[in-house]
């Protein structure tokens, strides 16, 4: 009878343990061959490694913004820390947030091509449902980790991207944005 019981426990946590593996391998196998269904699977394998990693970690754009980076000297003039000023650099500093989005977004969709050109449709399809849904998820993450590795991947490994990277027109609007504000102060407007 204890016998029994000890199977019966064995073949369930053997179950509990493995059976999430076998339907994510049989899933992924059901995933179509084609280009797209590959790069739909690359997409959501990094959506679910980044769900691993610490917030932000896959994001490098968190970097200070300055209006020096369109030629203005004096910051203090064109966006002053007082009241007056409160609005104009709130909106400066809401443009920097929705340039540095679409600098990681860019990155981002780099990384997934990365994963595409390196994984088969099976194995992107079954390592996300691996990270997604088994108890191998951290076994999982290390091979994705592992497979791009030849990428940049976080601000912690590597110095973050130059300010200019591939984002000349978020660029160009956040200088013409400065350069409003400093035809409304009388400022000369910075030569570029």
């Amino acid at each position: 009878m204890l016998r029994r019981i000890l199977v019966s426990l064995l073949l369930l946590a053997t179950g509990a343990v493995f059976g999430p593996v076998l339907v994510a391998a049989a899933q992924s196998a059901m995933v179509e061959n084609t280009e797209q269904a590959q790069a739909k699977e690359a997409r959501q394998l990094l959506d679910a490694y980044r769900s691993t990693l610490e917030p932000m970690l896959l994001l490098l754009s968190i970097v200070m913004p300055s209006p020096a980076e369109c030629g203005y000297d004096k910051p203090d003039e064109l966006l002053p820390n007082d009241r007056a000023g409160e609005t104009a650099w709130s909106n400066y500093m809401s443009l920097d947030i929705w340039r540095g989005e679409q600098i990681d977004d860019r990155y981002l969709e780099s990384v997934a091509e990365y994963l595409d050109a390196r994984t088969t449709t099976f194995e992107a399809a079954f390592l996300r449902r691996c990270i997604e849904s088994t108890v191998f998820a951290s076994v999982c993450a290390n091979e994705v980790k592992a497979l791009i590795d030849g990428k940049q991947r976080s601000a912690k490994t590597h110095a973050p991207p130059e300010r200019t990277f591939e984002s000349p027109t978020e660029d160009r609007i956040i200088c013409t944005f400065l350069d409003g504000i400093a035809a409304q102060k009388g400022i000369p407007l910075a030569e570029r």
